[in-house]
């Protein structure tokens, strides 16, 4: 494996708790996606709840391990193939809108969390601290999540650290697309990322 095949995964979920049958449905395109060699799937930011859950964070966060990276787990296990993921994470010290890297042996490698929150993401999440940097088959991935994207001292951060991939996990709104279409390629001219 060399992280030479990644596929994006555009997911659906119903808003609220995973457990909606949201989870099984993923896992499912998982797998399909997975039987086509690919080293590394990556899906969207709060990829197994949806975005809008500020009301209803309590019944949509989770612990790790959980229901959820158990699942993932599972699957990524089962397939030979690494997953990176967003959901909302309950910690002892606050919930995180958090992006998550299982490994292609089913176990939790990494975590980052959300360092810029926006809008009223600021009264439901934790904002993180740390950048993330993740070793693998000889590749080093930066990730971030969404409107992280706005902030280039984070992109430069990690073109000192040489990362091969930066990965944006991202539930962009479509009526801001067009900041998007600028931002991204800004980011990649700016740190040759």
């Amino acid at each position: 494996m060399t992280l030479e095949t990644i596929a994006l995964i555009q997911f659906t979920p119903s808003l609220g708790p995973a457990n909606d049958g949201t989870l099984q449905r993923l896992c499912e395109q998982l797998r399909s996606a997975a039987s086509s060699d690919v080293d590394l799937l990556i899906c969207p930011e709060l990829t197994t709840t949806g975005y809008s859950i500020f009301d209803d964070i309590a019944a949509c966060a989770e612990p790790i391990p959980g229901p959820t990276t158990q699942a993932i787990g599972t699957v990524a296990a089962e397939t030979d193939t690494h997953v990176l993921f967003g959901m909302a994470v309950d910690t002892a010290t606050g919930v995180y809108n958090s992006a998550l890297w299982i490994d292609c042996t089913g176990s939790v490698a990494a975590r980052y969390d959300k360092r810029n929150l926006w809008g009223d993401e600021r009264n439901t999440f934790t904002p993180g601290e740390d950048a993330l940097v993740i070793e693998c088959e000889n590749r080093r991935v930066g990730v971030q999540i969404c409107y992280d994207l706005n902030f280039p001292g984070l992109s430069a951060a990690f073109a000192r650290a040489e990362i091969d991939i930066l990965a944006n996990i991202s539930a962009w709104s479509v009526p801001m697309g067009n900041d998007w279409d600028r931002l991204l390629p800004a980011r990649a001219t700016e740190n040759g990322a």
